[in-house]
């Protein structure tokens, strides 16, 4: 069985928050990075995936979400993005219907 968290201590269990805050801050500080917290990684995490096509259903399966409305807040879609759902829907549509 895999396991259910990314961060894995010597012993591999999970890792307290705590001790991940402990890890992250040296690295968000070597970084120069200013004002952005262990959280963000989440939302840039959704972003990329909305960006590059994923669903919404497919975001929440990698965010650990139950709710899609959650999710949506997590995915900043770009706006004037192209809907790609549409074309599948329509070819199946035309593809079904008999010619008259």
């Amino acid at each position: 069985m895999s396991p259910t968290h990314v961060f894995l201590g010597a012993d591999g269990k999970a890792l307290t928050w705590e001790e991940l805050d402990k890890l992250w801050r040296p690295v968000r500080d070597a970084a120069n990075l200013k004002d952005f917290r262990w959280h963000d990684l989440r939302h840039t995490c959704a972003s990329v995936l909305a960006q590059s096509g994923a669903s919404l259903i497919e975001i929440a399966a990698v965010l650990g979400h139950r709710s899609i409305s959650v999710t949506a807040k997590y995915s900043h879609l770009v706006q004037g993005a192209a809907v790609t759902g549409s074309d599948k829907l329509n070819e199946k549509l035309s593809n079904a219907t008999p010619s008259v």
